[in-house]
């Protein structure tokens, strides 16, 4: 009976986390080379449907996409989807010198979520998010950048006015070069350790701002894309794993 509980309990937890939602951006380098041929395919470090990441030169959710007018390089959405496919109250506004690709290419819906990039050029990055609709929740910045060597300077980004790595960091010019050094097409980013995203701490505010200062030389401050994740509150569902496990225990005793 014990592990029936225990197994009720993992389940309800499961579920728990489940239910948490996130919203992808994929700042684009053009009108057409990031179109998703599979809206289906899981893309990014979490896995968001190709189809459900809103990108910055058209509507998400269709195979077939429209143009969008004007500069990529700054611009607005709003109504973001999240990774379910539903509208939300959430809205970003970026500025940008320039946008640029790297070499991964658009062989498949990967190379694609990574080749087009905001450039930091000579007036650096901001991004703002308005109405994001979660509690808390933590941010992912996808990285690319043009650079020729395996691995390139990240200039350090600010996320609500905290530094995210503390100092210039080593990181991935593309995929590929993950792919080839950790197994895995995205790694993450630390201080310590070179990757191609990097992942806040936990935030609270409804607004979020994420800067990244000038470039310096072949130290860059380019972003490719940002995932904001919700992090789950202890729902009904715990409660009810938690109160399972006290009945367990006062069998147990019996």
């Amino acid at each position: 009976m014990r592990k029936e509980y225990l197994a009720a309990c993992l389940a309800l937890g499961a579920a728990a986390t489940a239910d948490a939602a996130s919203i992808g951006v994929n700042f684009s380098e053009n009108d057409s080379n990031q179109g998703w041929i599979n809206p289906a395919a899981p893309v990014g470090p979490t896995g968001i449907a190709a189809g459900n990441f809103n990108t910055t030169n058209n509507p998400p959710g269709s195979a077939i996409l429209p143009t969008r007018a004007g500069s990529l390089a700054s611009g607005t959405l709003s109504n973001l989807v999240d990774s379910n496919g539903s509208a939300t109250t959430a809205a970003i506004a970026w500025n940008s010198s320039n946008t640029w690709w790297n070499s991964d290419g658009t062989a498949d819906d990967q190379a694609r979520l990574a080749v087009g990039y905001l450039d930091d050029g000579n007036s650096g990055i901001s991004l703002t998010v308005t109405n994001i609709p979660y509690p808390e929740y933590r941010v992912y910045g996808l990285l690319a950048s043009d650079q020729s060597a395996t691995l390139y300077t990240t200039l350090d980004f600010s996320v609500n006015g905290t530094p995210v790595l503390g100092a210039p960091s080593q990181a991935y010019a593309t995929m590929s070069s993950s792919v080839a050094s950790t197994g895995s097409q995205w790694s993450l980013l630390t201080a310590s350790q070179a990757g191609n995203y990097w992942l806040s701490g936990a935030q609270t505010a409804a607004t979020l701002t994420i800067t990244a200062p000038t470039r310096s030389g072949n130290s860059r401050g380019s972003i490719t894309g940002i995932v904001i994740e919700q992090v789950p509150e202890p729902g009904s569902a715990l409660l009810a794993a938690a109160s399972l496990l006290g009945l367990a225990a006062r069998r147990r005793r019996n």
